[in-house]
């Protein structure tokens, strides 16, 4: 007998269908559910997202939109500017999806976050290591932890958060904040 879709699956799954205009899963097959949640769900994020900045008369980049979906599951460090000035230095084990939240988090916050910058690490550890010595040297305003004195004297690759490429993340070239 097959083990039907959960209380909690059953509402979320039934809110990406209709998000994304895609059928419903069959609910009496709780493993079917789990992998329509699991394949849709960013998606699902990415044009919830997009929906709220729509609802503020925003728009993202193709590039942006690009980047993000593209990034998957890859882990590394990304930087949010506000044109020029470093803002915030973070990483994830799913890049694409943390930026957008990270994004969302600080402009609702009142940051005026308008490009980002990111780094693919090769590991876990690398990536921690890297956040931490990237922040320790150029003190980020938004990030609280590992903002100590002085600059480390280990060998760490040498990564300039300025130096990245960075990407535009809303169409326009104003500098905003989603707080509004």
């Amino acid at each position: 007998m097959r083990r039907r879709a959960t209380e909690n699956q059953i509402p979320f799954a039934t809110a990406i269908a209709e998000r994304l205009c895609i059928p419903k899963p069959n609910y009496n097959d709780f493993y079917e559910t789990q992998g329509f949640i699991s394949t849709n769900f960013d998606s699902f994020y990415l044009e919830k997202h997009q929906t709220l900045l729509r609802k503020r008369g925003l728009r993202t980049t193709y590039e942006f939109d690009r980047i993000t979906k593209n990034l998957g599951n890859a882990h590394g460090i990304y930087c949010l500017f506000d044109g020029d000035d470093l803002l915030y230095i973070g990483i994830s084990q799913t890049l694409g999806k943390r930026m957008t939240d990270s994004i969302s988090e600080k402009n609702l916050r009142g940051s005026m976050i308008n490009k980002i910058a990111y780094h693919i690490t090769e590991t876990y550890s690398d990536m921690r290591i890297l956040e931490i010595a990237l922040i320790a040297k150029y003190k980020p305003h938004l990030n609280k932890e590992y903002k100590f004195d002085g600059t480390p004297t280990i060998f760490v690759p040498d990564i300039d958060p300025y130096s990245l490429e960075r990407y535009s993340i809303y169409e326009d070239k104003r500098t905003f904040s989603l707080a509004a």
